[in-house]
């Protein structure tokens, strides 16, 4: 039998009109360029490695799909899928075609290119720059790049129009690299700069690329992390976040560095722990980014920083209640700038007039998902990567809090050129939940697998069943997986509310659900036995993450930045809030109520009905504050990276190094009452750049 590592990955191969070409995972056909998913690559591979030879479906789930727990559902929409790229028929097929009963089979004969060259005919001209190695040739190089930049361009002469639906199903793969590639933006002639990362290596490149001939330039590479790149007005120089990560010091700095020669400037410090995008003046004579906070009572607030004198003036400073400011953006005509507030890992966005900022407006109901956000050409409107409407995508947002679902499924950041041009990171997520004992690394297995994102697990009471949110339907939904015998079921819930927070009621037979419905959220009950689905009644507004005990109902509700923290006692009692102040996590069994201020990441234990004895046990890392899980005698939490287990009421902590580390967003640790745990872990990313023009580019 020919396995996936048979294929030699650095021969070309052609069929019919196409040209594929393994080591960039792409597909060159008459109409240009198109790069595989990961997943959609390596089933081309096995198809292409036994030509002719029937494979079955199971041989085709055990060898291409890297877990197991694969059902037939997801071989199905892989292969329509590669069929729909390779223009495919399946009725009457050329390269894919499929035996009733019996499996697949690829029907075209590959052929090698030996003749052709190695180099694709849009590859990527690379050089990998460091400062120690700046030359002569290197200043000649930018020079010439320089200068070509300054000749007249389309974007110029072009009138603003937005992008539209049509133009947005155009859009191309801009990059073909196998790192991962995150915050492009445009400079004001058309050219992209973008950071490119090797999570196995560490390092960081800073690349500028023209969309035009796909002629591309690395301006920096280091080791660390680099983020959030933006090229001045006048295209001499990117100013880009690099973060260190080092033992003895972790360092946030602004960055200048030059587009002509690559030298570097230190412009200003910034927080290590909120960063994001930032943003030029029209001038160039001033840069907007996320400062350090003014003290302990604030968090990160946006700076103005002047180009020349290098001194900053604080623009905002918000309490740590409201989170970080982040993603500074300026309209077209330097009237208006939109931010976001972090909330865990929900934003809000702002208006308010610039530069006074004497008025500030939330865009939305309430905080969501969201990635990015930049003005359309006319600055009328916002284009939002996020999940304003159910799942990760492209969003039109106006000035009213009005959104309009765009398309580009999977967007993670977004920018917008004067013509109408975007660009924007493609993200795909696989996270599965592993469920095993904390002192052995051997026995921990992922369950209720799917390639798409299953995370905010929580174990039955008898620790027999696992509920957690997956999105492998588009929207988050609540599946339940029996850990006796690994079977899967999808609860059948209303799929235009967003679910998630599922908690199990105390006698195990319902299931509390947080529900997002327009601007709102409300607590559902499902019941198991009847299959039936209950609001619950009497609630404040926007309650939220409801947990059941067998004599109350305890829950969040308010806005996320003043949630407060309230408890039910009965069916029929009133609801009342507990005098914690702001509250951003919790969790409560029959012994215990563990929580987390709004004003910091200390977490607080206290007796469940002697809460005002509330002590301070522990202090989690800021983004895994809902990496919470509460036992009978102890809490586990993340902090520095490692997931920790405090005994209760006291004692010293021991470090689970066997466990696995969390990664999931939202609550992401489960306690079952045998002693097990359940952790959300991210397996795979891969994000690749996507452009679009409009129709007359194009």
């Amino acid at each position: 039998m020919a396995s996936m590592e048979q294929s030699d990955d650095s021969e070309l191969q052609a069929f019919g009109s196409w040209r594929y070409q393994p080591q960039l995972r792409t597909l060159v056909g008459p109409d240009g360029e198109v790069r595989l998913k990961p997943l959609l690559d390596r089933l081309l591979r096995r198809l292409l490695a036994d030509p002719g030879k029937v494979l079955s479906r199971d041989q085709l789930l055990e060898e291409v799909w890297t877990r197991k727990q694969v059902n037939d559902e997801v071989l199905s929409r892989a292969i329509a899928e590669l069929r729909g790229l390779l223009g495919d028929d399946a009725r009457k097929p050329r390269y894919i075609e499929t035996l009733a009963k019996g499996g697949y089979r690829w029907i075209a004969s590959p052929e090698p290119l030996a003749d052709i060259t190695r180099s694709p005919p849009h590859q990527y001209r690379r050089a990998a720059l460091s400062l120690a190695l700046v030359t002569a040739a290197l200043v000649m190089a930018g020079a010439l790049w320089w200068t070509k930049s300054q000749r007249p361009t389309s974007v110029a002469s072009s009138t603003s129009a937005e992008l539209d639906a049509q133009g947005l199903l155009q859009a191309r793969p801009l990059t073909a690299h196998l790192q991962l590639e995150l915050d492009p933006r445009f400079d004001s002639s058309g050219r992209v700069v973008y950071v490119r990362a090797d999570p196995t290596t560490n390092r960081t490149e800073l690349v500028m690329t023209d969309p035009g001939d796909d002629a591309e330039r690395v301006l920096w590479a280091q080791p660390g992390l680099l983020r959030h790149p933006t090229a001045s007005p006048d295209g001499r120089e990117v100013a880009v976040m690099r973060r260190s990560q080092a033992a003895v010091e972790r360092r946030c700095e602004l960055i200048a560095v030059s587009v002509l020669d690559a030298q570097i400037q230190h412009l200003a410090d910034c927080d290590v722990d909120a960063w994001g995008s930032m943003e030029w003046t029209a001038d160039g004579q001033s840069l907007l980014y996320t400062g350090i906070a003014a003290d302990s009572a604030h968090a990160p607030g946006l700076n103005l920083l002047d180009r020349q004198s290098l001194r900053s003036r604080a623009q905002t400073t918000p309490l740590i209640a409201e989170g970080a400011h982040l993603h500074p953006r300026l309209s077209p005509d330097q009237r208006y700038l939109v931010y976001a507030s972090q909330h865990g890992g929900d934003r809000q966005l702002w208006w308010t007039d610039w530069p006074e900022m004497r008025r500030h407006r939330p865009l939305l109901g309430r905080p969501e998902p969201i990635y990015g956000h930049s003005f359309t050409p006319d600055g009328s409107a916002l284009w939002v990567a996020g999940d304003l409407l159910g799942y990760r995508a492209l969003n039109r947002l106006t000035a009213a809090g009005e959104i309009t679902l765009l398309g580009g499924r999977g967007a993670q950041s977004i920018d917008l050129l004067a013509d109408g041009s975007a660009v924007w990171t493609l993200a795909n997520y696989d996270a599965d939940v592993w469920v095993g004992p904390a002192e052995s690394a051997a026995e921990w297995r992922a369950v209720g697998q799917s390639t798409r994102y299953e995370s905010q697990p929580a174990f039955s009471p008898d620790g027999q069943q696992l509920a957690m949110i997956t999105n492998r339907g588009g929207t988050e939904a609540i599946q339940i997986v029996d850990l006796r015998n690994d079977e899967v079921r999808q609860l059948p819930l209303d799929r235009s509310i967003r679910w998630v927070r599922p908690n199990w009621s105390a006698d195990g037979g319902s299931l509390i659900l947080s529900g997002y419905r327009g601007s709102r959220t409300d607590l559902y009950r499902y019941d198991l036995g009847q299959q039936r689905l209950h609001p619950i009644s009497g609630l404040p507004i926007n309650a939220f993450a409801g947990v059941a005990l067998a004599d109350r109902l305890l829950f969040l509700s308010g806005e996320s930045e003043q949630r407060v923290l309230q408890q039910r006692i009965g069916e029929n009692g009133a609801p009342m809030a507990l005098p914690l102040g702001a509250v951003r996590a919790f969790r409560a069994n029959s012994r215990w109520l563990a929580w987390v201020g709004s004003d910091e990441e200390k977490i607080r234990v206290a007796p469940i009905d002697r809460w005002e004895q509330g002590q301070v046990v522990a202090t989690s890392d800021p983004a895994r504050i809902e990496a919470l899980a509460l036992g009978k005698d102890a809490l586990y939490f993340v902090a520095d990276d490692v997931l920790w287990r405090q005994p209760l009421p006291d004692g010293p902590r021991q470090a689970l190094e066997q466990a696995p580390r969390p990664t999931g967003q939202g609550p992401s640790v489960a306690l079952s009452s045998d002693g097990k745990l359940a952790i959300g872990r991210l397996n795979e990313v891969s994000m690749d750049l996507m452009i679009a023009r409009p129709s007359a580019k194009r």
